[in-house]
């Protein structure tokens, strides 16, 4: 526990897989584990909630492990979900406010508003919450005035709304420098302080082009108001040659131009995980640019790689449909990773992206897979889908009722990542485009624009089946073999396709 905790101090290894391994130390030591496993056979959560709380804090919610790992970035744990949303719920229905004068309960509540925010508000919101959270305002005078009560009450607010809806515009940390706890104040001037550099990193970002497909403009819109994913942690490579790495997939006389300084286009980073992984990972010979429709995704993406230090890396406003007019390339490394498939048509998207590839230079294409997403593509056309313009509320409700419905689907969807943020889940299923792809497609393209497939991205596990599968094909395979293997195997991509090509004419 204590290496655990300490870990907690690193961003760049995804705090979030040190997260879970906390959740399950902790689930396998302390009275947690018990609340779960009343969860995991249908106990009531609104009761099992309260007899954590009610009366006394329950030891595991006051201890430093817990909170750290409830503060630093989503959950994935279905069970745990339940059971914070019944706490939260308490909260608010059941626990009288002197009970706030107990620090370790403070200390939770804290804890649990930072959940909620790096979880974009995922948790279900009953009516009588509704209703409740309807009678409670934030006082701002009593606020700045030091009064507990009024900071209990914002502190209720939190749990359930962002604080763009509660902290005023013109806000700032000497207003909010005389607000107790001391955590709360802290959390506040957190939040502002991003607030403004994101601001500032909005209105620096160029801009290449014109965002003007009718298409672009939707999907702009989505990552606009549901920037995606929000991150603060990243498995960062560190001192690894980026040509040991690609030696997988290419040969070493073809990864010589690393020697010297070469150029790197990441098209479509959105909030900036994979071009700041790229940017620390192909090292100082590389000039990365990466483009985005969205400038506010492009402004976290710009907040991050400051917080980093990476200095290897431009950003700008672009869309792959007019970006090939700007003048810009040939690059010799193109990433585009789940971004073609959310075009009307992501063939010209790809192709346009070739265009920019200098002849024998690499590219790293992420699609989704037709196969794998059958499933998810069947749930548009159910009668309860709310679609992809519904409400933030909507989008709960559904996804409540989804993980509820005790079948493979609910079973598979409470597997993913994506399933535990708000903005991610809109991404995973009420996407306002999207185009999944066969392997016969991305075949027929290939051989069509000048490409030579070099290999997928899969667990090495996944490739050796698939070569005993295919005992007389070779690495990396031919697409055609793939396709049979998958339609054995439907979830062997996860979902999406990730796989090298290169330009070879």
């Amino acid at each position: 526990p204590h290496g655990l905790l300490a870990a907690f101090a690193f961003d760049r290894v995804d705090r979030r897989a040190i997260a879970t391994y906390a959740f399950d130390y902790l689930s396998a030591t302390t009275a947690l584990g018990g609340a779960l496993d009343k969860i995991r056979a249908n106990g009531d959560p609104d009761e099992i909630a309260r007899a954590m709380i009610l009366r006394r804090t329950e030891r595991v919610l006051s201890d430093k492990l817990f909170l750290e790992a409830l503060s630093c970035g989503p959950l994935f744990d279905r069970s745990l979900e339940i059971l914070l949303t019944a706490i939260r719920k308490s909260l608010l229905l059941d626990v009288p406010a002197d009970r706030f004068e107990d620090k370790a309960l403070g200390a939770f509540a804290l804890a649990l508003i930072r959940q909620c925010m790096v979880s974009d508000y995922v948790f279900d919101v009953s009516e009588e919450e509704k209703l409740c959270l309807e009678t409670i305002a934030a006082d701002w005078d009593a606020l700045r005035a030091g009064k507990a009560d009024a900071a209990r009450q914002l502190m209720l607010k939190l749990l359930y709304e962002a604080p763009r809806h509660l902290v005023p515009a013109e806000a700032n940390a000497e207003a909010i420098k005389t607000i107790r706890p001391r955590g709360l104040s802290e959390l506040l001037s957190e939040w502002l302080q991003e607030r403004a550099a994101l601001a500032d990193g909005a209105n620096a970002i160029p801009a290449i082009g014109l965002v003007e497909d009718s298409t672009s403009v939707k999907v702009a819109k989505q990552y606009e108001d549901y920037p995606y994913p929000r991150w603060t942690s990243v498995n960062l490579p560190a001192g690894i040659d980026p040509r040991r790495v690609l030696s997988r997939f290419f040969p070493a006389d073809k990864l010589g131009f690393m020697e010297n300084p070469f150029r790197i286009l990441v098209a479509g980073t959105g909030t900036g995980r994979q071009a700041i992984i790229a940017a620390a990972g192909y090292g100082d010979m590389a000039d990365v640019l990466g483009i985005d429709l969205s400038r506010s995704s492009l402004a976290y993406a710009k907040n991050r790689a400051n917080n980093f230090g990476i200095g290897n890396l431009r950003l700008a406003q672009a869309d792959v449909l007019g970006f090939a007019e700007s003048g810009e390339g040939p690059f010799d490394i193109i990433e585009s990773i789940g971004v073609l498939h959310h075009m009307a048509d992501p063939f010209r998207g790809w192709e346009l992206l070739t265009g920019l590839l200098r002849p024998g230079g690499l590219m790293l294409i992420g699609l989704y897979s037709a196969v794998s997403r059958r499933n998810i593509s069947a749930l548009r056309n159910e009668k309860d889908f709310p679609g992809s313009g519904c409400s933030d509320d909507e989008v709960r409700q559904y996804r409540n009722m989804l993980a509820g419905r005790g079948d493979e689907m609910a079973r598979l969807l409470t597997l993913s990542q994506d399933f535990y943020t708000l903005n991610e889940f809109r991404d995973l299923l009420l996407h306002e485009q999207e185009r999944p792809i066969y392997l016969s497609e991305i075949e027929a393209f290939i051989s069509q624009n000048g490409l030579t497939f070099r290999g997928f991205q899969l667990p090495p596990q996944v490739i050796s089946h698939f070569l005993k599968s295919f005992p007389n094909d070779s690495w990396p395979g031919t697409l055609d073999n793939w396709a049979r293997y998958e339609e054995k195997h439907p979830r062997c991509f996860d979902k999406m396709y990730n796989f090298w090509c290169e330009k070879t004419n």
